[in-house]
């Protein structure tokens, strides 16, 4: 990529079996995402040197620079430190390596470790592939998703295949994409989500292929399942991450988007762990901060600071379990609102 921001001395390296990246938000400067990554062949667990290795951002693209050491690292830009931030490492592996990148949440002021193995690109997908990546499964997840993404794109769509091998090698390759995500942080669920729907809409007529390709059906509504629960969580996660970092009208924004969601789908919210009563309490409280910073900065408006403080209420008096803390809130909300009446 041309137009990436040269990161100079600053490391990052390449294995290609197994890619290793370290991503981690500085505390001290929440705007900059540090990598590290490694990188090795995916058949002969060798390091190796590769041609390129791009961070990306959604602040912009940057190339990772060669270290003494034999890894390659960069100090990228990334958004405020309240934001949950997808990270790509795009990888332009040399022949007969193959090029691939890898996206994951990179999150402030955490160390994320990543496995980013490089497949070599003579290896035939043929009948047997399949069946010969399962040992990746479950310990060695990276590796599984390098295997099966790369045999899924080169013969998946073989419509000269029998449908039994295909759909083997979907099955397998939604896997992985799951595993990653919903154990690794990897930003793969989405994937995962829309391979998992495309092999159930071709389950009917085709009760032969999926025997043959020992397709589980009921893994797949398993994985339909955790896609949507990791999504909450996510969700919730940004809530608390602004929250903590005193952007409360963000806060109680998100809130009340989660509890609309969690209208629509209680199932989905409840298996995430996430109630109608922690909702409607993040939201009240963060309406009342949001009004009580804004006071004393003058920044609200005495019309806008009564509109949150309806809203604080509305929440707060929504909460089933009235404990001291929100019977607090609410006292506060009213005291405020009887101050600014006067």
């Amino acid at each position: 990529m041309s137009s990436s921001i040269d990161c100079g001395r600053r490391v990052a390296t390449f294995l290609a079996l197994a890619v290793v990246a370290w991503v981690s938000v500085s505390a001290a400067d929440p705007a900059v995402v540090k990598v590290r990554v490694e990188a090795r062949a995916l058949q002969s667990g060798q390091r190796v040197d590769v041609s390129r290795i791009d961070i990306v951002t959604s602040v912009g693209s940057y190339n990772a620079a060669r270290s003494d050491t034999g890894t390659y690292g960069c100090d990228a830009s990334a958004p405020e430190s309240s934001t949950t931030e997808v990270l790509t490492v795009k990888v332009e592996a040399t022949t007969p390596l193959v090029t691939r990148e890898v996206r994951l949440h990179a999150r402030p002021n955490q160390l994320v470790n990543v496995d980013v193995p490089l497949q070599d690109g003579t290896v035939s997908v043929d009948a047997r592939y399949s069946d010969q990546g399962l040992h990746y499964f479950p310990a060695e997840l990276p590796l599984a998703l390098c295997y099966y993404e790369y045999g899924y794109h080169k013969n998946g769509k073989n419509q000269g295949w029998p449908a039994c091998w295909r759909l083997k090698l979907q099955f397998n390759y939604t896997r992985a994409l799951h595993n990653t995500c919903t154990q690794l942080g990897y930003a793969t669920c989405e994937e995962a989500r829309q391979y998992a729907e495309d092999l159930m809409s071709q389950r009917e007529g085709n009760d032969d292929a999926f025997r043959c390709a020992r397709v589980d059906t009921n893994l797949l509504n398993a994985i339909l399942n955790d896609v949507k629960q990791v999504k909450v969580r996510r969700e919730y996660a940004e809530v608390q991450r602004l929250f903590a970092t005193a952007k409360f009208d963000q806060a109680a924004q998100g809130s009340e988007n989660l509890l609309a969601k969690c209208n629509e789908d209680p199932h989905t919210c409840q298996q995430a762990g996430l109630t109608d009563d922690r909702l409607h309490e993040d939201a009240g409280v963060s309406h009342l901060k949001a009004v009580q910073v804004g006071l004393a900065n003058e920044t609200i408006s005495p019309d806008k600071a009564q509109e949150r403080l309806r809203d604080a209420k509305s929440n707060l008096s929504a909460i089933g379990d009235q404990n001291p803390a929100v019977q607090k809130n609410l006292y506060t909300a009213e005291a405020i609102q009887r101050r600014l009446e006067q």
